[in-house]
């Protein structure tokens, strides 16, 4: 805002405008005697350097700076270095926007706010202090400011908005003070330079994009107390090798890591519950997954194409894994599907040619039908489909499963004594070990392996055991072959009751 000044008066009132040294102020408060720089008489841009005063004199009146105005100084292409008041609390909207030759600037100890795009585009500024008094970044606050270098933002700033520094080329690091809540959209978008960054547990939100595009970012720390990781919040940054999700962490948004094509392990925090689409899409150099225990939801390609994959474990909360989640992951070659699974969608495993075995621990109460381009490109004929024991005949009835030729009932165990193990396989229950059984009652304290009751045709005890337990094989109502060493000193009361 230039000119349009008016000549001397003896009376203040709110919004005068006047000149003092050859800048222009407007009066904000007449009642507190506060005024803005607010631009330079008779449209004359200032070059070299100027000083925002603490204070200036008009007409007998002492009158405090507190604000430089919305676009004061925009476009002074001459400006080369600016010292900033101790009393100015307010950089406005624009200030210093595309001031391209303003190499210093100053800042009081005042000041709270740097105002929307303030030094949008101030490219010969190669260094900024960002005093503690400052409280927020405001959006494109330093947007492509080409050849910025050094950034410091001190303890006491709260906000990094939107795109307060994208496209700055030149910082190559940058320190977020543990006083930082929220780093909004794009703030450090296209920091082409930057290598690292560490991010304090006092940020509860990195926003959508807020470091996508920097392809120089190798080292990412997110400290303990971030609570969600923004859309494509590191989409891109294609030199990340790893990266640790803290247990605070409950979402990664959609292609939060997508393109990340060096990142080569990632954990997953057990505070996350949804890990969202496209969230590691292409991140070809993965080969170290590790999910927390809390993930429910597997976003849509959310894993797809991450070629380096050779194996999936997936938490046991995992209740839906949805459309193309681990589509081309090509060089898989085993994956576990937790029991609570209830939907998996589309193109879930299309194009993982390597795999050569499935476990679904879906029991058979629980199964469902999957689209057969699910499971496409899968050699069917050579996949082992593991199931649980007892399901076996369920998943070769229902659609999609049914199309594996060698579904195989997993050998299940455990132990029934301090020194004694059990395992069941093809209708056969071994007890193997050295000493007694434990005693067991049919309806207080069951055998471990009373659910499979009806399906154990034979049992065998090996030398080794000296006791069968109270009740141990009540309700095996089908058995029909029991093997007993002679090692065997006693068997306990009711241990094949309603068994033969």
């Amino acid at each position: 805002m230039y000119g349009g000044y008016i000549k001397a008066e003896t009376t203040l009132y709110d919004n005068q405008t006047f000149c003092v040294d050859g800048l222009g102020y407007r009066v904000v408060s007449a009642t507190e005697k506060t005024v803005a720089s607010a631009g330079v008489l008779n449209m004359e841009k200032p070059s070299g350097s100027i000083t925002i005063p603490d204070y200036v004199t008009y007409n007998g009146y002492t009158l405090t700076v507190i604000e430089i105005d919305n676009g004061t100084f925009s476009r002074c292409t001459e400006l080369v270095s600016v010292i900033i008041g101790n009393n100015v609390k307010r950089i406005g909207m624009d200030a210093f926007r595309e001031c391209t030759k303003l190499a210093s600037v100053t800042i009081g100890n005042s000041v709270t706010t740097i105002g929307e795009g303030a030094f949008h585009e101030c490219n010969s500024l190669t260094s900024f202090v960002i005093p503690g008094n400052v409280e927020i970044i405001g959006n494109n606050a330093f947007y492509c400011c080409q050849n910025l270098k050094n950034i410091t933002i001190s303890y006491g700033v709260e906000e990094i908005r939107d795109q307060a520094f994208c496209g700055c080329s030149s910082i190559d690091n940058v320190v977020i003070p543990s006083s930082v809540t929220i780093i909004k959209h794009k703030a450090f978008f296209s920091c082409s330079s930057l290598t690292s960054i560490d991010i304090p547990g006092s940020v509860e939100t990195i926003g959508d994009a807020a470091f996508k595009d920097c392809p120089s970012l190798r080292t990412v720390t997110i400290g303990e107390g971030v609570k969600s990781i923004g859309g494509e919040a590191f989409a891109s940054c294609s030199s990340i090798t790893s990266v640790e999700i803290p247990n605070s962490v409950t979402s990664i948004g959609n292609s939060a890591f997508s393109g990340c094509s060096a990142l080569e392990s990632v954990i997953i925090g057990n505070g996350t519950e949804i890990i969202g689409d496209f969230a590691f899409n292409s991140c070809i150099s993965l080969t170290s997954l590790t999910i927390g225990n809390n993930v429910k939801s597997i976003g849509n390609s959310a894993f797809k194409s991450c070629t380096g994959l050779t194996s999936i474990e997936l938490p046991n909360c995992v209740t839906e894994i949805k459309e193309s989640a681990f589509f081309g992951c090509s060089n898989i070659k085993s994956i576990t599907i937790p029991d609570g699974v209830t939907s998996i969608g589309e193109h879930t495993f299309n194009g993982c040619t390597g795999l050569t075995s499935i476990t679904s621990l879906i029991p058979k109460e629980g199964l469902f039908a999957i689209n057969p381009n699910a499971i496409l490109g899968i050699d069917k004929n050579s996949c082992i489909l593991y199931v649980p024991y007892g399901a076996k005949v369920t998943y070769e009835a229902t659609d999609g499963w049914k199309e594996f030729t060698n579904i195989v009932e997993q050998t299940v165990g455990g132990t029934c004594g301090s020194n004694v193990n059990w395992t069941l396989a093809d209708g056969v229950l071994t007890i193997t070990g050295n000493g007694a059984m434990d005693d067991y009652h049919v309806l207080r304290t069951p055998a471990p392996w009373v659910e499979y009751a009806t399906l154990i045709t034979k049992v065998v005890i090996e030398n080794g055991v000296t006791s069968i337990g109270d009740y141990a094989f009540g309700y095996c109502s089908n058995l029909t072959s029991v093997v007993i060493p002679n090692g065997v000193t006693s068997i306990g009361r009711g241990a094949f009751s309603i068994s033969i």
